[in-house]
């Protein structure tokens, strides 16, 4: 343990500085004059004694800087020394000091919300079921390998992939909540049937949408959030079949989202309505880009390679089968993380 000894008496050397100083200067004083006197009882004059004390002895300095680093921490002592320095030198420039201060304040600031943008986006997983299996599906250009797709074109993808255990589509439509309660502009989505369980997120109160709601002229249906499930509904199961009159068409209440759940970076969403009931035209119509986002949850034994060769061969198949609407689309499979 002799090196736990040498590290505490090191690190003691650091707090009785002052003290340990004055015991050197004290021990090497006293050696110079032993020294002196021994000189001048050889017959040597007091100036001629003191030389040739201090010529035996060596660099006072250096002896002194010698015994401070063996009982100190090197490092740490050359800090303190040099913040004290800093400390000085601010103080006697209080403009510098503040413009200094600032600066650091500021890069600080900037650097930790890049890092929290960072860890949260890269660093952190995905909060879905098997997040590793979730992709985007896109048409992809020479100068743009992510366009939005058609509404007809999607479902194709849908009916006739066979890498995909479930694909979906979500896009953002904003809606005017008259009723219950006081008007309140609400932020939205669109979302295929079956959405939520392809991410592997489980509704807090109950379904889903069903595949003939998410159809033109299907039930008036909504999916609310936790938000506003507590802040319209007091939190009660029993808000489940009641209806929310959302930009004048009263929508059945037929799930409630877990509370934080966000799709996308863009924050919380209030109101989940199916997507195709919105436009009739757009389940027919190829030329039509709605801009929405194409997801898929990949099979466990099929990688990303796989999916896209596959949804190459139907997008060439569709660009064959439509060629006045569909402009030789190529397609992108990429990780939703990416």
């Amino acid at each position: 343990m002799t090196w736990l000894r040498v590290f505490i008496h090191r690190l003691l050397g650091l707090f009785l500085k002052r003290k340990l100083d004055q015991e050197l200067e004290d021990e090497i004083r006293s050696h110079l004059d032993m020294q002196i006197q021994d000189n001048l009882r050889q017959g040597m004059s007091p100036d001629e004694a003191r030389y040739e004390a201090m010529r035996k002895f060596g660099g006072v300095e250096q002896v002194k800087e010698s015994y401070r680093d063996r009982r100190s921490l090197a490092v740490v002592d050359s800090t303190l020394q040099d913040l004290r320095y800093a400390l000085r030198t601010l103080r006697r420039s209080p403009g510098f000091t503040a413009v200094a201060v600032l600066t650091l304040a500021l890069g600080i600031g900037a650097n930790t919300a890049i890092f929290s943008m960072f860890e949260g986006v890269v660093l952190a997983p995905l909060p879905y079921r098997e997040a590793e299996r979730l992709v985007t599906v896109w048409y992809s250009i020479s100068v743009n390998p992510r366009v939005y797709p058609s509404a007809p074109d999607f479902r194709d993808w849908r009916r006739n992939a066979r890498s995909f255990e479930k694909m979906g589509a979500i896009g953002g439509r904003a809606h005017d909540l008259t009723n219950p309660g006081t008007p309140e502009h609400l932020d939205g989505r669109e979302i295929s049937s079956g959405f939520f369980s392809m991410l592997g997120v489980n509704l807090r109160l109950g379904r889903e949408f069903s595949s003939q709601e998410d159809q033109p002229g299907g039930d008036p249906v909504v999916i609310i959030s936790n938000r506003l499930w507590q802040d319209r509904f007091g939190a009660s199961p029993e808000a489940l079949g009641r209806s929310v009159t959302l930009d004048g068409i009263d929508r059945t209440i037929v799930g409630v989202l877990p509370s934080g759940f966000e799709f996308g970076g863009h924050g919380e969403a209030d109101v989940y309505t199916p997507f195709w009931q919105s436009n009739p035209v757009l389940m027919t119509d190829r030329a039509i880009r709605p801009g929405f986002t194409c997801v898929a949850r990949l099979k466990p034994d099929v990688t990303i390679d796989q999916a896209k060769s596959e949804m190459v061969t139907i997008q060439n198949s569709l660009n064959q089968l439509y060629p006045s609407t569909n402009d030789d689309w190529g397609i992108n499979v990429e990780p939703l993380k990416q």
